[in-house]
């Protein structure tokens, strides 16, 4: 609150002296007698002079009350004259503030978050309180706003610890015949102070797992029957994943109820890396019951949070020596060239035979 008046002759050689005290019963007008004590008036400052050599001609009283009556009266030359009382009703408190620190957090399922803000008011902050709900998936069993963790009231962080995106079997929630892949939640602070609660300030949670990826280090491998052979991927994934090799049962060709197929398990079964040896080519309940090669696509899956990706290595198993073998063995870009060579050869024999012609 700032007072400001005027002095005569002028305000140099005029010292002001502050006096207040609190207003009378509604209804009352401040008291204005010449005893300013006996008026129940304190003195609050005596001016002192400026930089220009001056007292100046105006006051700002801090630290009131909000929503309370006051009195002022301003005496010149150390009290000899006073003024007229100024009667003086402070305002109401403004409302406080509250401010988060991040509006947006996207953290992965377990993960310790914490929340953040602070509050600013015309009054100290007394309160600060965290709360947060779900804003989606709604409805589904097994999903809860979190349970927060704070120091105490003056405190203006909050803690709490990511919820998983699956239940306790491991299966990931399911909400509209759909999978969660994440969780929405809506932090708000509220701050109290001498004038009241705040409007909520938010921060957006994103529970969500980072995508598992998944590469093979080969492609497509050719052995022959017997050989080992080994099967090598890598994936990453938070939670940490986890990793299977698979390869389907084969049949030989030409098929015959008979002819038993091989039956592939890589080992070890929940690695990035398993072996198996490759199967013969012939029938274990008759020999004449050949192949001259199977093709089997073995897969990889990563798993992190529920999620799978694949991929696969295509193992082509062969006899070296027989021309349907040799063709599954070869390389492409080799037997491309082997092609292009022989189809060179073929295209100068004809040109010789039509210049003999």
């Amino acid at each position: 609150m700032t007072l400001d008046w005027s002095t005569s002759p002028n305000a140099d050689t005029t010292q002001p002296t502050i006096y207040r005290r609190a207003g009378p019963a509604a209804g009352t007008d401040c008291p204005a007698g010449s005893d300013l004590a006996a008026d129940g008036y304190i003195q609050v400052t005596i001016l002192a002079r400026d930089e220009d050599g001056g007292f100046g001609s105006d006051y700002t009283d801090t630290g009131l009350t909000a929503e309370t009556r006051y009195c002022y009266r301003v005496t010149a030359t150390f009290g000899q004259q006073a003024s007229d009382a100024v009667d003086v009703t402070t305002a109401a408190e403004p409302q406080p503030v509250a401010a988060v620190a991040a509006a947006m957090l996207r953290v992965t399922p377990g993960t310790a978050v914490t929340l953040n803000g602070s509050g600013t008011g015309q009054s100290p902050i007394t309160n600060y309180e965290w709360e947060c709900t779900v804003n989606s998936p709604t409805g589904v069993t097994g999903i809860a706003a979190p349970t927060l963790t704070s120091g105490d009231d003056a405190t203006p962080t909050a803690t709490f610890t990511a919820q998983m995106l699956v239940d306790a079997s491991g299966m990931l929630f399911m909400a509209n015949n759909a999978p969660v892949t994440q969780i929405v939640l809506h932090c708000d602070l509220v701050v109290t102070s001498g004038g009241g609660e705040s409007n909520p300030a938010r921060t957006v949670v994103t529970i969500a797992n980072v995508p598992p990826t998944v590469s093979v280090a080969t492609a497509a491998i050719t052995v022959a029957p017997g050989a080992e052979v080994t099967l090598t991927g890598s994936g990453t994934g938070d939670p940490a994943p986890t990793f299977a090799w698979t390869c389907p049962t084969v049949a030989l060709t030409p098929t015959d109820a008979t002819l038993d197929t091989p039956t592939i398990t890589p080992t070890p079964a929940n690695a990035a890396t398993a072996t198996f040896t490759a199967p013969a080519l012939t029938a274990p309940d008759d020999a004449t019951k050949t192949a001259a090669a199977i093709t089997v696509t073995c897969t990889l899956t990563v798993t992190s949070g529920g999620v799978p990706v694949t991929a696969d290595t295509v193992v082509t198993i062969a006899v070296a020596g027989d021309a349907a073998a040799d063709e599954a063995v070869l390389p492409n870009v080799l037997r491309n060239l082997q092609r292009g060579i022989h189809n060179g050869i073929y295209q100068r024999i004809q040109q010789r035979q039509q210049q003999d012609g």
